[in-house]
């Protein structure tokens, strides 16, 4: 996903990378992560208007490394019936 191919990433980058998610889900989303300690969102206040934007926490980072060989298996051996 795209916050693991980049240190910091801004909350617009981030709904332009996925298509089709709401602003309202893609929020949704990244609260739950946070409230799993899997994202950080930091505020940069002296931006006008503040900027935020979201990065991996070390546990974060940890679950991304794990399930890189199950995505890369995944697609090495998609389902016969086109699932």
């Amino acid at each position: 996903g795209i916050l693991g191919n980049y240190p910091e990433v801004r909350f617009t980058v981030a709904k332009k990378a996925i298509p089709g998610i709401s602003a309202r889900a893609l929020s949704s989303a990244l609260s739950e992560l946070q409230a799993r300690d899997l994202v950080l969102r930091t505020v940069d206040s002296n931006a006008s208007p503040p900027a935020v934007s979201y990065s991996l926490t070390p546990a974060g980072m940890a679950l991304r490394a794990a399930l890189v060989p199950l995505i890369e298996w995944s697609e090495e051996y998609p389902p016969a019936d086109g699932l």
